[in-house]
């Protein structure tokens, strides 16, 4: 039977490639792919103890090109012990593979340091696509971790397809039994219980006016009490949550329930306890005081673990921590010591360099549903202000100063998260705002900005968050979500020059709470789901994907991608004293509620404030019917705002409509429609004020001035050479002149045409632009970074590794490569020999960012060492350097006299020797393309 198949096998392939030769080449493609999933129905197949299969692509439709392109690159890790390694089309080793019109295999690192690639090419010179059957690719494997990389691109241009692809590993051995590691869920914000510990009387102003009374009996729940939260008005109840001004004592004696909000995490709990995991066994929760310093979580986290480790017996811990608990999570793992207790860390969602939502919360109050408690209770955004201002963890979810070097106004989808343009605290500081420039208006707004103190101290994190001291961190970030991004403060002007305050938002991709690159920095391994913040600990692609994980499992599960989902939609708004409501088609409503509360029942949709600016989003689903329902006399302005792939595409905007208090109006938007609405309020037919697409604006502000440096890009925001400034203007009305200083203002330049910066170092260029009526924009700021020196290099020995390192690298035979913050690279020919008890090392050559190779002098840096064998110190060290003609440099340590001597013979000098107290360590180092010593 197999010879019978395997003769109708050839047999119809060799028919289909004469048919498929004589069509078009679109037809070929589609012809090649049908192929490839009808043949693997005829191939035989083998018994096999194991099969695991490591999904490349599902299928890729055809579609038109350019010539070169890469159009799938993807990278995952291979534990190979045996067995045959199969690039096939099916995920059980058959099946045929087609790609328009090539790809690479590559094993970029195999356990042995070394990497091994082969190319299958489908294009048969450019003239048509034929298949492969399975290809045996086991000799690129070596047994253990092997890391690998598969790119599918183009050859001869026109079209770009694949169909499904897999890499199997036939004839495995059995996976050994899964056996669990105990699992810690750690919560965000607001997902610890919290209860009053003292008969407590409340006394105290209520932040608006007036004085709140109330008694809380001892043992008291008051995070959260749903009955309270329930109740109209301003949620004074929750007063007593509030910190004083130290931010490190409550105002009310409180403490922990020892359980997490159910609202926003029993559905954690239930996943895990439904995927065999046992509460309080082998999976636990971490409640915490969520109002303090997340710095003092380290030691009770510590605790946790150890107890947990004493019950169960396990040597590690995993943990999944959402939101505020990443945090808590990263904090921990960031002691060295403490790490090594950890297996592997999940976040979901966590803020890693803060989000934009605690500005606005801090300082306008916001709409807590979902925002921070992701449950189904709704707060006051002025409780929610009053509450948050003393916490020193609502500081450490501020845009840290990291988070500036992402989103730093570089473009539309990464914005400053706030801009000052009507100066709100007058000090003549306007437009975007830098860190420092945002913690000075909050200072000025009367803020308790001590608290970024220590909130800085916590996010010292950031420069070092990639360290994750072997614990395997994965990042799950939600995405596809319109995420607030910029919080704007601007104005018009009327006829008689007064400014008229606007509020406004501007969205950017996320989860709706945290700004995608904040979620996703600090980890190499990042996965993407589109869920909304609150989601993220729920029954869905997140924890689905952690149990994979967890379960030794490689299959990536639906609705988990390794790129970010867009999101696309439409957000509305109105600015001034109105209320607006929206209703789909089966008449769910979202908007406020006559209670003061509010409601998004629209699926997708969310309703949200920034004082008397109302924001609804909508996903693009058909008609939506608009009210309008005024508050007060005066006016108001009313925009649509487009989003497409993540980009404002398109903003209409109806300006300056007159109301009285009790005007009403609708208007029906159809979001398939090209044609902007016209509005109805009492008896006027309103239609659009502007249409504005990219970045126009009404020239009732002033010009923007962007600014482009060009030049070798470095890491870090760093420049490895000159850089040239190119500045670019825009205006409706035209601009007059362009001026910058690198001075702080001591000489200003009236800009002409692009020029060059060369000093090394930081610079600051501070630039500004004036339009042909006369506006001014306030003066910018740019950090221009440059270094061109590149690294050099130190040979030491590691007293606890035992090795020879090179900058605190371990040392590998060949090509050792350093670089510094600003990707300047220095690479080094070694030759290492590495003996029991005995490190050797010459370095053969040197080059400095990839110039000419300069050989060195005969070298040698040897090590030898004794151990004691019972109880492994340190009996015995002999360090030797020598450089050919030029010095020798020997240290012997004396444990018993804990002295190291030194000898020093340079060429034509006599030999000196020196003893100094303890282990003296030798160095050996370039300078420039020399050699030298040191200890």
């Amino acid at each position: 039977m197999h010879i019978l198949a395997i003769a109708c096998y050839v047999l119809l392939k060799l028919k289909i490639l004469i048919i498929i030769k004589s069509m078009p080449r679109i037809l070929k493609l589609l012809a090649i792919i049908s192929a490839v999933f009808l043949f693997p129905v005829i191939l035989p197949q083998s018994a096999v103890a194991a099969t695991i299969p490591y999904t490349i692509t599902t299928g890729i439709p055809g579609q038109s090109t350019t010539s070169g392109a890469t159009f799938l690159t993807v990278n995952f890790n291979i534990d190979y012990r045996s067995g045959q390694m199969i690039f096939s089309g099916n995920p059980d080793g058959t099946g045929s593979t087609g790609v328009d019109d090539a790809a690479l295999v590559w094993v970029v690192k195999r356990p042995d340091g070394t990497s091994a690639s082969i190319t299958f090419r489908y294009d048969n010179g450019c003239a048509f696509i034929s298949h492969k059957p399975p290809q045996n690719v086991t000799s690129l494997f070596k047994p253990g971790v092997n890391q690998v990389q598969v790119k599918l691109f183009d050859i001869c241009g026109v079209y770009i397809g694949s169909s499904s692809l897999y890499l199997v590993n036939t004839n495995a051995p059995d996976p050994p039994p899964f056996t669990k590691t105990p699992l810690i869920l750690i919560p965000g914000i607001g997902g610890s219980e919290l209860k009053v510990e003292a008969d407590t009387i409340w006394n105290k102003d209520d932040g608006h006016g007036g004085t709140f009374n109330h008694a809380y009996p001892k043992d008291e729940k008051v995070w959260v009490n749903e009955g309270e939260a329930g109740n109209p008005g301003n949620d004074d109840y929750f007063d007593v949550l509030r910190m004083k001004i130290d931010g490190i004592n409550s105002e009310a004696s409180l403490g922990l329930t020892g359980n997490l909000y159910a609202g926003a995490y029993q559905g954690a709990i239930n996943f895990f306890t439904g995927s065999s995991y046992i509460l309080n066994q082998d999976f636990f929760v971490f409640p915490y005081d969520w109002r303090k310093d997340l710095s003092l979580t380290k030691d009770l986290l510590d605790q946790k673990i150890s107890q947990i480790k004493t019950q169960t017996g396990s040597q590690k811990v995993d943990i999944v921590a959402h939101s505020m608990g990443g945090l808590v999570a990263r904090n921990y793992i960031a002691d060295a010591t403490k790490a090594q207790n950890v297996r592997k860390l999940f976040t979901l969602g966590t803020p890693h360099l803060g989000s934009p939502y605690f500005l606005k919360a801090l300082h306008y109050g916001i709409q807590l549903d979902p925002v921070l408690l992701f449950g189904l209770i709704k707060f006051a955004p002025s409780e929610v202000k009053d509450v948050i201002q003393n916490m020193v963890s609502g500081y450490q979810l501020a845009p840290s100063q990291t988070y500036f070097n992402f989103y730093s106004g570089q473009d539309n989808q990464h914005p400053f998260p706030f801009a000052d343009l009507r100066d709100i605290d007058n000090n003549d500081v306007t437009g975007a705002l830098n860190y420092a420039q945002l913690k000075t208006l909050l200072t000025n707004l009367g803020h308790n900005t001590s608290l970024f103190t220590p909130s800085e101290t916590f996010h010292g994190l950031d420069n070092n968050l990639t360290n994750t001291n072997g614990v395997e961190v994965t990042n799950i970030v939600g995405s596809g979500m319109a995420t607030l991004g910029q919080i704007i403060e601007k104005y018009k002007i009327d006829f008689a020059g007064v400014k008229i305050p606007e509020k406004d938002e501007f969205r950017i991709n996320g989860d709706d709470t945290v700004p995608l690159l904040s979620s996703s920095f600090g980890s190499s391994s990042v996965f993407y789901v589109n869920q909304k913040h609150g989601e993220l600990p729920g029954n869905g692609p997140a924890l689905n994907l952690v149990k994979n994980i967890l379960a030794g499992n490689n299959q990536i599960p639906n609705g988990v991608s390794n790129q970010p989902y867009s999101f696309n939609g439409t957000q509305v708004s109105v600015h001034s004293p109105i209320n607006i409501h929206v209703y789909d088609s089966s008449d769910n409503h979202t908007g406020p509620l006559p209670n003061g509360d509010f409601e998004a029942n629209i699926p997708g949709s969310s309703y949200d404030t920034l004082d008397d600016a109302k924001f609804i989003w909508l996903p693009d689903s058909g008609q939506y019917t608009i009210k309008f329902e005024a508050m007060d006399n005066g006016s108001f302005d009313f925009k649509i705002r487009k989003f497409e792939n993540d980009v404002n595409s398109e903003t209409v905007l109806y300006n300056d409509i007159p109301i009285s208090s009790t005007s009403q109006g609708q208007t029906v938007l159809d979001t398939s429609s090209t044609e902007p609405p016209i509005l109805q309020i009492d008896q006027q037919t309103i239609n659009p004020t502007i249409i504005l697409t990219g970045n126009a604006n009404y020239d009732e502000t002033p010009p923007v001035t962007t600014v482009q440096l060009s030049g070798t890009q470095g890491l870090n925001n760093w420049f490895k050479s000159d850089v040239t400034v190119t500045f670019n203007a825009t205006d409706e009305s035209g601009i007059e002149k362009t001026e910058y200083t690198l001075d702080n203002g001591v000489t200003i330049q009236v800009y002409s045409q692009p020029f060059t910066i060369s000093q090394e170092g930081i610079s600051k260029l501070k630039f500004r632009s004036i339009d042909k009526a006369g506006n001014e924009e306030n003066p910018k700021e740019q950090e221009i970074k440059i270094d061109k020196t590149p690294p050099e290099a130190m040979v030491q020995f590691n007293l606890t590794t035992q090795n020879l390192e090179i900058n605190g690298q371990e040392i590998t035979p060949g090509e050792i490569i350093i670089t510094d913050e600003a990707g300047n690279t220095t690479k080094l020919q070694v030759e290492p020999k590495d003996k029991k008890r005995k490190e050797k090392l010459e370095i053969k050559s040197i080059s400095y960012n990839d110039g000419p190779t300069i050989n060195l002098p005969d070298n040698k840096f040897e090590v030898k060492f004794k151990l004691d064998k019972k109880t492994g110190r340190l009996e015995d060290l002999d360090q030797t350097i020598k450089i050919k003609g030029e010095e020798k440099l020997k240290a012997k340590y004396n444990p018993k006299k804990d002295l190291t001597r030194i000898e020093i013979k340079e060429q034509g000098e006599e030999k000196r020797i020196e003893e100094r107290n303890g282990i003296i360590l030798l160095q050996l180092l370039t300078n420039k393309g020399q050699l030298e010593t040191n200890f």
